[in-house]
């Protein structure tokens, strides 16, 4: 009876982790819109205070050094960002939650040890979705 309860509980759990993932989804693209747009207006005012610092580095160090130094300043944020970015993809914090048994059953193809586990669950699944296909197939000759 336990294996039965977990089954229920794995596909319940699927069911409402989808049906949240449903109802979040516009925010998400809100979200993500949003910052879409807030990323590009921080590079347009890095591209705004890069132009000042060519601007007021110009009479001081001529035409050949403003642009140079300028884009030294590019690489050196550019260099931040990329190791910024590298420390994150190495990072391993945050929450992590394993699969669902249903989920990993999915994603391996194995269903042998899900089926064994809740072979008379499925069993009693499958002579009631027949009976109920038997009654809707009665239903529809007796139309006729």
């Amino acid at each position: 009876m336990g294996g039965i309860v977990k089954l229920a509980l794995a596909v319940l759990a699927e069911i409402t982790a989808l049906s949240r993932a449903r109802k979040r989804a516009p925010r998400v693209a809100v979200a993500a819109l949003l910052l879409t747009l807030t990323f590009m207006m921080v590079a347009a005012s890095f591209a705004c205070a890069m132009a000042a610092l060519w601007i007021w580095l110009l009479p001081l160090v001529g035409p050949w050094g403003a642009p140079l130094i300028c884009a030294g300043v590019l690489a050196l944020v550019a260099v931040a960002l990329a190791g910024c970015g590298y420390w994150l993809a190495r990072g391993r914090g945050g929450l992590q939650s394993g699969p669902g048994t249903l989920a990993t059953a999915i994603e391996t193809g194995d269903f042998a040890p899900l089926i064994h586990e809740h072979k008379w669950l499925l069993l009693a699944l499958a002579a009631l979705g027949g009976a109920v296909s038997a009654e809707k197939s009665r239903k529809t000759s007796r139309k006729r």
